[in-house]
C-alpha cells in the first residue's frame, strides 16, 4: 500500500482492540478518512523506530523529484540546526528560478555554467547559490533519493579586497554622523571591531559601566561561527554610553524614535557619503579595526580575542599592513646572502661569456 505525503505529516502509534501489534495511525490530507499501517511489531521501542522511519518517508521528495523539491527539503532540514535561513532563501529563490524544473539528472557542468552566466552577478553570489545546490543534491543522496550527485565547478573567490580606512577618516565618518544613533553605532563599531549584527542586538543589561565591559553574546541567541565576545571600554566610551542611556526609551543600545534599530544601512550610507568615504560599509569598521591594531604591532592573538576574529583572517590582514615583524628573519637571511666578499669577488658579466 502506497505511503501518503502530508505536508505536515501528524502520523502517530495507536493500539488496535484484539490486536497485539503496534499500528501507525493518519488522517488523510484533505478528508476524514482514518487510515492504519502495522508496524509489525509488539515492543514500543520498535515500533517508535518504526514511526521514525514512516515519517522520515513522508518528508522525503517523490523519485522524480525536481531541483526545486530538493532545495525546500534543504531548506527543511537547515531549519533544524542552522539559526539564520534568510539568506539561504533567498540562494534557494535564484536556483528555483533558473533550474527549479529540472531534475538531478539534468544538471550539468555545461548547464552550471549557463546558470552563471545567466545570472550576470558577483561571483560570491553565485558561488553562494552553486554550494546550496550542491547542498541539496548530496543530501538527497545521502537520504537515498537520488544515485549520484552530478558533478560541476563551483567559482572560486577573488583574491579579498584589502582596502580599509585610514585613520584620518576615522574621525571624518564620525563627524559626518548627524544622527546619535548612527554616530553612537559607528563609535561601538570602532571601539571594540563587532559586526554590525552584534552592535544593533546590544542590549542594556550586557553593558556594565561600573566596571566598563560589554558584553556581545546574547545569552538568548543560538552560537554561530559568527561568534561575539567581553569588551572592556575606556572612560571616554562609558561616557559615550552614559549619555545614550540617559535618554534611552527601549532595552536596546542602538535605537531610532523610540525603537531598537533593526538595520544601520541607510543612515551610515549618508554619513560615509557626506564624510567623502561612500565606498565605506558597516563591515568595512571591522576590517578597519583589525588593521589600525595589525599597524600598532598588537599580536595576532590579542586582535583576534578582542574582536571575535578567527586568527587565520586576522593574520592575513596583518601580513598586508604590518610586514614590519618580518625584519628579523629577512635580516638573517641577507646575512647569508650578502656574506662578505660574495658579491665584491664575482664579476658582473651581464650575461656575456
Amino acid at each position: 500500500m502506497p505511503r501518503p505525503r502530508l505536508e505536515e505529516p501528524q502520523p502517530h502509534l495507536k493500539r488496535i482492540r484484539g490486536r497485539r501489534k503496534w499500528y501507525v495511525a493518519w488522517t488523510d490530507p484533505g478528508t476524514r478518512r482514518s487510515r492504519v499501517e502495522s508496524t509489525g511489531t509488539e515492543d514500543e521501542d520498535e515500533a517508535k523506530a518504526y514511526l521514525a522511519d514512516f515519517l522520515e518517508d513522508l518528508a522525503a521528495p517523490p523519485e522524480t523529484a525536481t531541483i526545486a523539491e530538493l532545495l525546500d527539503a534543504r531548506l527543511k532540514e537547515a531549519k533544524g540546526r542552522i539559526v539564520e535561513t534568510k539568506r539561504m532563501e533567498q540562494f534557494h529563490k535564484q536556483l528555483k528560478a533558473h533550474l527549479g524544473s529540472l531534475r538531478p539528472s539534468q544538471i550539468t557542468k555545461l548547464q552550471v555554467r549557463e546558470y552563471a552566466k545567466d545570472r550576470g552577478h558577483k561571483i560570491p553570489s553565485i558561488k553562494r547559490e552553486l554550494e546550496e545546490l550542491r547542498a541539496a543534491l548530496r543530501l538527497a543522496h545521502d537520504s537515498g533519493w537520488i544515485d549520484s550527485v552530478p558533478k560541476f565547478t563551483i567559482p572560486a573567490n577573488r583574491p579579498p579586497r584589502e582596502r580599509f580606512m585610514s585613520r584620518e577618516d576615522a574621525p571624518k565618518l564620525i563627524a559626518a554622523a548627524k544622527a546619535f544613533h548612527v554616530r553612537l553605532f559607528i563609535a561601538l563599531a570602532m571601539l571594540s571591531g563587532h559586526r554590525k549584527g552584534a552592535i544593533l542586538d546590544l542590549t542594556w543589561d550586557r553593558v556594565d559601566l561600573e566596571h566598563r565591559r560589554i558584553n556581545f553574546q546574547n545569552p538568548e541567541r543560538q552560537v554561530t561561527k559568527k561568534r561575539r565576545g567581553v569588551v572592556p571600554i575606556d572612560d571616554r566610551g562609558c561616557a559615550l554610553l552614559k549619555e545614550a542611556k540617559k535618554d534611552a526609551r527601549t532595552e536596546h543600545v542602538i535605537e531610532f524614535n523610540g525603537r531598537p534599530v533593526k538595520d544601520i544601512k541607510k543612515g551610515f550610507a549618508v554619513a560615509a557619503e557626506a564624510a567623502g568615504l561612500a565606498w565605506v560599509t558597516p563591515h568595512l569598521l571591522k576590517h578597519s579595526v583589525i588593521s589600525w591594531l595589525a599597524e600598532d604591532d598588537h599580536s595576532v592573538d590579542r586582535i583576534a580575542d578582542l574582536t571575535e576574529t578567527d586568527a587565520k583572517t586576522v593574520r592575513r590582514i596583518y601580513r598586508k599592513v604590518n610586514p614590519d615583524y618580518l625584519e628579523g628573519p629577512c635580516a638573517s637571511l641577507a646575512e647569508i646572502v650578502f656574506a662578505p666578499t660574495v658579491f665584491a669577488e664575482t664579476p658582473r658579466n651581464n650575461g656575456c661569456s
